[in-house]
């Protein structure tokens, strides 16, 4: 019966882990451009390789060869560093991709959230009025076209600082009666309302979108139309602004009449 003897086992394991390890070392030098890691894999071959040549020189006394065992222990500390290094790194790239990504969710949501509101009253905008109606969102409610009245002389009477704060608590008012996801801004003084009611009472929406703004003698025109899915978004509009400035119409008749 054959044995193998003491040296020549760890020769020939020497030479498989020499292998293993020059293999490691080519597909790295491929795949990873981490000098530090090429070199400190090829600072273990290289102990390895005077290991293997110490076995196989019997009786020949090499000085380089008894820095194999220390060229191996330096190249695996060099390596084990090298790993670390390198998932450090890669965790530090993760974190920073990750905050990217964050960055760039919070900025779709404020181009959206830009897009949908109007920038000075928070209410919404003329494109999230329009993609509401087209996408039956507001299906089975009335939709209400308010216009102000008299709102330049606000402009002209007080600066337009003051007629901005007009516009701000007007439409305050609007998000307190109809919600804020039913109140939309289309125009300088022109809005849109939603509103679920069998019909709603014009008078009771004049008093409560005019709270607080009585000393400017503003007054607000509103046409109605029953939403109606059939129709494309801008005939409803249409037929709303209509009947807004038919309410305008019979506001001034009245008031002439009263003069």
């Amino acid at each position: 019966m054959y044995y193998i003897g003491h040296y020549e086992y760890e020769s020939y394991e020497e030479l498989f882990w020499f292998g293993i390890s020059f293999t490691l070392f080519n597909l790295i030098t491929k795949e990873i451009a981490s000098q530090f890691l090429r070199l400190a894999l090829l600072v273990y071959c290289a102990g390895l390789l005077l290991d293997i040549i110490d076995n196989f020189t019997d009786g020949f006394s090499i000085p380089l060869l008894s820095f194999d065992t220390s060229l191996k222990n330096i190249g695996f500390l060099l390596i084990s560093f090298g790993f670390y290094c390198m998932i450090t790194n890669k965790r530090a790239s993760i974190t920073e991709l990750k905050k990217e990504v964050e960055r760039r969710r919070l900025l779709e949501e404020r181009m959206r959230y830009e897009a949908n509101h109007d920038a000075m009253t928070g209410v919404g905008s003329r494109r999230a009025c329009f993609e509401g109606l087209q996408t039956h969102r507001f299906d089975n409610q009335w939709l209400l076209y308010l216009d102000l009245d008299n709102f330049k002389q606000v402009n002209d009477n007080y600066g337009h600082h003051i007629g901005d704060e007009v516009l701000i608590k007007f439409t305050q008012n609007m998000k307190e009666y109809f919600g804020l996801d039913y109140s939309f801004r289309i125009g300088g003084d022109e809005f849109i309302a939603y509103i679920n009611a069998v019909l709603p009472d014009t008078d009771e929406v004049r008093t409560a979108l005019l709270k607080g703004l009585q000393e400017y003698k503003i007054n607000v025109s509103i046409g109605m139309v029953k939403v109606d899915p059939t129709k494309q978004a801008d005939l409803i509009i249409h037929d709303a602004d209509e009947n807004m400035y038919g309410d305008k119409r019979g506001k001034s008749l009245r008031s002439s009449a009263r003069g």
